[in-house]
């Protein structure tokens, strides 16, 4: 809906079209997330001109730069899962391993048997 009303304030001379150029498109998550961001900005910064001549209000703008930037954070988190998980388990690794060090251990003796 903001992409329409957008082009249409675009043909209109309200919001630079150039900007809109850079949008992605709906192919992913993320490229979602960035267009609504970029449409809400591109709104915003045009606000003085586009005022009274759509139904969109500035709440709308700012809850739609809102929920751009928490999908963005949810789908960076997504993405980013295995790489954080993987660092904080060489991370654990590489603890353990010094503490064996200062111990004067192998890895692991410190460590209660299993049952």
């Amino acid at each position: 809906m903001l992409l329409a009303e957008a082009k249409a304030l675009s043909l209109r001379g309200l919001v630079d079209k150039q900007k809109l150029e850079n949008l992605k498109g709906a192919t992913s998550r993320m490229n979602i997330a960035q267009d609504l961001q970029a449409l809400s900005t591109v709104l915003l910064d045009s606000w003085s001109k586009i005022q009274g001549k759509t139904p969109t209000t500035q709440e709308d703008l700012l809850t739609a730069s809102r929920i751009g930037t928490r999908l963005t954070r949810l789908v960076g988190a997504r993405d980013q899962g295995p790489a954080v998980v993987a660092e904080a388990t060489d991370q654990a690794a590489r603890v353990h391993a010094h503490a064996a060090h200062v111990r004067g251990s192998a890895p692991g003796d410190w460590l209660p048997a299993p049952p």
